[in-house]
């Protein structure tokens, strides 16, 4: 769990092969989505999770509140029971969701929030991406960042298995090849 933490924040040395723990790193969501699918029908308790940088899109239902390439998701319909409900496979997860929760395997999504900076080395946040009012409006700058890199850092460890990490930033992308194994 501190390889997570560190890595998320600029701290970790090198990549750590896990031995028996399936953590890898996929270039392209849509191949993601679908290998945590084929996990869900093989050993079930799979699911999609990421952090506040979408909106929900409660005034149309029938629009998913997602759009990563050419996969729609949406969010939870639901907290309570949300692994339970066979419907909920194909939702996406919060912290909020997960809070306390373990899953076979966790394919987590880095939404457009988090990006990384080439020019200065570091991981920095896009307020215009990030959807969490209740965070936004009592928190500020450096706490903001620290809060949605401790939910991703939670979310990567949700899963006992395994976990499937996806990043919507194509620098993050590249930063965290040098920590996770590519798909």
């Amino acid at each position: 769990m501190f390889r997570i933490y560190n890595m998320l924040f600029l701290r970790a040395a090198k990549m750590k092969q896990f031995h028996k723990y399936d953590f890898k790193l996929f270039r392209s969501f849509d191949d993601m989505y679908q290998r945590m699918k084929e996990k869900e029908r093989t050993v079930g308790l799979c699911r999609l999770c990421g952090g506040y940088a979408w909106k929900w899109n409660k005034k149309t239902p029938e629009i998913p509140d997602i759009q990563i390439e050419n996969t729609g998701i949406w969010w939870n319909q639901q907290t309570q029971g949300w692994l339970r409900n066979l419907d909920a496979k194909e939702e996406m997860g919060s912290i909020y969701t997960l809070a306390g929760l373990d899953l076979n395997y966790a394919a987590v999504v880095i939404g457009p929030e988090l990006y990384y900076d080439s020019d200065s080395g570091l991981i920095e946040v896009d307020l215009s991406h990030f959807y969490d009012k209740n965070v936004k409006t009592k928190t500020s700058g450096e706490d903001i960042k620290r809060f949605i890199l401790n939910t991703y850092a939670v979310l990567m460890t949700r899963g006992i298995m395994g976990t499937y990490v996806y990043a919507c930033d194509e620098n993050l992308r590249k930063y965290l090849q040098q920590y996770i194994p590519l798909a």
